[in-house]
This record gives C-alpha cells, structure tokens and sequence, in this order.
C-alpha cells in the first residue's frame, strides 16, 4: 500500500506540472515550479521540482524526470530522482539500471510498468545523495537508462539541481 501511494503522489505530481512552463534559466521560474507539502500525518514534507525531460533530445511526450525529497521531522533528507520512460506501442525496455555521463553507476529502483492509451510506461527512481546533487550542481546530470530490451536518456540542468538544492535545504 505505502510503494501505491508513494506511486500516485509521483504521478499525480508528474501530471500536474506537466502543463507548467519553466524557464529553465531563470532559477526564479524553476523555484516557483517546486512544490514543498508536509504529510500532516506521516509529518514527512515532501520536496518535488518540476518535470525536466522536455530538456532531452529525443525525449517523448510523456517521459517525465524531476528531483524529488522526502525530509522527516528529525531533519534527515533523502533525495531522488523520479522517472517515468514512456514508448508508443513497442515493447517494454524492462529498465533496471543506469549510469550517469562520468560513468557512475546508478542506484536505480523499477516501482511500476504500465500499459494504457497505447503507450508504454515503466516508472523507476534513482536513489541519490545530496553530495551527487551538489557535485553536479554546476554541469547538470546526463544519464542513461538501460535494461533487457532498450535505453533511454535524460538529463537534469545544473541551474534545476541548484535551485531544488537550496529550496530542500
């Protein structure tokens, strides 16, 4: 039940900032672009940016990459990155693991795969760290996803990872 909730809320996230635009320049625009929401219950806050795959070439319409933060009420922050790879009918690319471009390996996590409307969905995290983020503050992140039957690329800017940086903190 927790990883089906935990799965909405990235969806449902997803969905809604799929319609914002986000001058990805301008770290005023992306600020306004993340979302920061505290459980009442739970009291984790949740710490989600906008989506940046619309940044990759090649990227698909509904491929979607943001960073995302869970902080409990003792302080600690735990950081990923959320993914969704999407194909028009194909075949699944059974995506489960990843490397960034200076060639470290990925924590990569499959929550979900999806089939509807005719497209094909696989739903994944990487788990990362707040010094992975700030080491590539300034470059941004390129990776490749890779798995029995495809690859995919994504990348995150270097101005989104500064920006979501300072507002997690």
């Amino acid at each position: 039940m927790k990883v089906w909730n935990t799965f909405l809320l990235i969806i449902c996230t997803m969905l809604s900032q799929g319609c914002a635009t986000t001058n990805w320049n301008d770290p005023a625009s992306i600020a306004k672009g993340i979302e920061v929401k505290k459980d009442q219950f739970t009291k984790i806050t949740s710490i989600v940016g906008p989506d940046s795959s619309r940044l990759t070439p090649g990227y698909h319409s509904f491929d979607s990459v943001q960073l995302s933060a869970a902080k409990s009420e003792t302080g600690s922050l735990v950081y990923r990155i959320n993914i969704v790879a999407s194909r028009i009918p194909s075949e699944w690319m059974f995506l489960d693991s990843g490397y960034d471009s200076s060639g470290t390996k990925l924590d990569v996590v499959p929550i979900d795969r999806m089939f509807m409307a005719g497209s094909i969905y696989e739903f994944l995290v990487i788990r990362v760290s707040r010094d992975y983020l700030v080491r590539n503050q300034d470059s941004g992140i390129l990776f490749e996803l890779t798995g029995s039957r495809g690859r995919k690329r994504f990348s995150i800017p270097g101005t989104y990872i500064k920006v979501f940086l300072s507002v997690a903190n």
